[in-house]
């Protein structure tokens, strides 16, 4: 009186076992419907509960998921090689043209005063000691004495910066791909001019200026320096108006167009003729400012007496420098404290 509705492509053996459940689970319940006998007398028993063994059947739910995956993959391969080629060419262009960062450091070993902690800090940090001369020293490190010692030992109120393709003040980081094509063609020396843009540095170009005093009004201002070969230059202001010539290695003065007195002293210069340089002069407490920003300092532990002085840059020539002149200007001080 019962029928069983199964998938197609079960064995008898299979439709044979399914009938024999459901009889006698009919049988054992006296009458009750526990696995849903409709109307018509039709057992709704699917595949999925009666013909786990039998062969037959459905795909689960991960299985079909699968299928579809791999369907789309075959029907879109060519659209996926082509984004999988072009991350990959994005990434070899981010890995040339990025500019690599270098760091420099130094340990200043600092005299201890070491005390033990107490009050209701004792059972906190366990009696362990605690070096008070690091935080002094860390301030004496960012102080004005220190840090204005480097500045002035070093230059570096004198900000100096070659051209670098497409040009000052490119959007988008795109002066890296100057910056990338001047790095891979340095090694050479100096090269010849891509393009026939000279304006620009494309190998090793560099410019060393040991001094450039102007007034106090001129600080901050942009002025460009363009090499003219035999060791001479030409200085312009932001208009492009030619204040002065000069050669390298003999001071340049009064080169503004002021009564008040200009020097300039140019002491290196390797470029081709035409290129570019952009000179500015900034207030030293700005500079000193901008070193101290640069830093890092901290302690080498918790109980240690070192401090690590650190600076990261794209020169690592001029970052090794700033660090030493730094730590030598904190030494100079501390043995000058000591003698007083």
């Amino acid at each position: 009186p019962y029928t069983i509705k199964y998938s197609s492509g079960a064995d008898y053996a299979a439709e044979q076992r399914a009938r024999d459940f459901h009889v006698s689970t009919i049988a054992g319940t006296h009458g009750a419907n526990p696995i849903g006998i409709g109307e018509a007398g039709t057992l709704r028993h699917g595949l999925d509960s009666v013909e786990g063994a039998g062969g037959s059947g459905q795909f689960s739910e991960g299985t079909t998921l699968l299928a579809e995956a791999l369907a789309v993959v075959r029907d879109r391969w060519r659209l996926i090689a082509r984004c999988v080629a072009g991350a990959l060419v994005l990434g070899l262009v981010h890995t040339i043209v990025a500019v690599p960062m270098y760091e420099a450091d130094a340990l200043i070993q600092v005299e201890p005063k070491i005390r033990e902690i107490g009050g209701p800090f004792a059972d906190l940090e366990d009696g362990r000691r605690f070096n008070d001369a690091l935080i002094d020293e860390v301030e004496v490190l960012r102080s004005r004495t220190v840090l204005g010692e480097a500045v002035e030992s070093l230059g570096l109120t004198i900000r100096t910066k070659r051209a670098l393709f497409p040009g000052f003040g490119a959007d988008f980081g795109l002066e890296n791909i100057g910056s990338a094509i001047a790095r891979v063609r340095a090694s050479d020396g100096l090269g010849e001019p891509l393009f026939g843009m000279n304006q620009f540095a494309w190998s090793d170009e560099k410019i060393v200026v040991d001094s450039m005093e102007i007034p106090e009004d001129f600080l901050w201002s942009s002025f460009r320096l363009i090499a003219k070969g035999n060791d001479t230059y030409d200085i312009l202001d932001v208009d492009d108006n030619v204040l002065a010539t000069g050669e390298v290695g003999t001071p340049l003065i009064d080169w503004l167009p002021i009564e008040e007195t200009s020097s300039l002293f140019v002491s290196e210069l390797r470029a081709n003729e035409g290129a570019v340089f952009q000179l500015r002069k900034l207030p030293k407490l700005a500079a000193i400012g901008l070193l101290g920003a640069s830093l890092e300092i901290s302690d080498a532990g918790f109980e240690s007496s070192m401090l690590r002085l650190s600076m990261a840059g794209a020169d690592p020539e001029m970052a090794a420098r700033i660090v030493n002149a730094v730590t030598s200007a904190y030494v100079r001080q501390n043995v000058q404290k000591q003698k007083d």
